[in-house]
């Protein structure tokens, strides 16, 4: 369920709520919830029967997704539905245009979420977009951790999203642990995105005590934390070479060479650009994939 938004909110979140509710044409959203935006959305409220309390929440949401059209290269291929479409799978470029990029990355999202992956923005797929409900649900017991699961599954909420043990990079176990050559203010929270995302595979596939303590660790033992701007990418080779669990290692700045890999089975460490709005990061240095497949 995208996250509740109100008067002052502000964001893609937002932007996307004006796109749907045709507040704003193609393009032109400004992504912020002010008064004029509040009372479109008390009259939508209005008109659908709905509580009118100019915040759009659950209900709101749901009701949101279901009164969308279907969007695809033939159908709304140019229109503020598609901007909406684009900001919420991201790493795509907000043109409001239903072309091959988009089709392939709702494809991609459809797979995740085990729709038909025909690359059409229905309502089973805006309701997964909005709603969430079409995610595959988690097994139960469905266990919970803000550190990793001991079954061997990333859960957010009630949705199995792949099969790899979750770790968050500031997770007060080890957030302030430091992470640097040089300095103490440099830690794991701050500056432990890869050697985070590398303990996640190997306690995935390789041995479930290893922690992003573990794997910073061996980054600044062995050359690979840089000096100021994180982990340096040879890391993930070393660790390649380091253990015998990893069948393939593929470096690509492909997004379809990724989506291809974690269709098979890879696990991936992305550093994605901040070129797509911020959905996925304010920095970073372009879409780069070591692909650790296991044996």
């Amino acid at each position: 369920m995208l996250e509740t938004i109100k008067l002052s909110s502000k964001g893609d979140v937002v932007k996307v709520a004006q796109y749907l509710l045709n507040y704003a044409e193609r393009k032109e959203a400004n992504g912020i919830f002010d008064e004029n935006f509040a009372a479109e959305v008390g009259e939508w409220q209005s008109d659908h029967r709905l509580d009118v309390d100019y915040i759009i929440g659950k209900n709101t949401w749901t009701a949101i997704a279901k009164s969308l059209p279907t969007c695809s290269t033939s159908k709304n291929k140019k229109s503020a539905y598609t901007c909406a479409i684009q900001i919420l799978v991201g790493g795509l470029t907000v043109d409001g245009v239903y072309g091959t990029n988009t089709k392939k990355a709702v494809a991609a999202f459809q797979t995740a979420c085990n729709l038909k992956a025909d690359g059409i923005c229905g309502q089973k797929t805006w309701n997964a977009l909005i709603v969430g409900e079409a995610v595959i649900p988690a097994p139960t017991p469905t266990p919970s951790s803000d550190e990793a699961t001991n079954q061997g599954q990333t859960i957010s909420g009630t949705k199995v999203l792949n099969n790899c043990v979750k770790y968050l990079q500031w997770n007060s176990k080890w957030k302030n642990v430091k992470y640097s050559t040089h300095t103490s203010s440099q830690t794991i929270g701050n500056s432990g995105c890869g050697t985070t995302s590398m303990a996640m595979i190997l306690a995935t596939w390789a041995d479930s005590k290893i922690t992003p303590v573990e794997t910073s660790k061996w980054a600044v033992d062995n050359g690979y934390r840089t000096y100021d701007s994180g982990t340096a990418w040879g890391f993930f080779k070393w660790i390649f070479n380091k253990y015998s669990c990893f069948e393939k290692y593929v470096e690509s700045t492909s997004i379809t060479a990724l989506e291809s890999a974690i269709r098979d089975g890879a696990l991936a460490v992305c550093s994605m650009n901040s070129n797509d709005g911020g959905y996925w990061t304010k920095s970073g240095g372009g879409y780069f994939g070591p692909f650790l497949v296991n044996l």
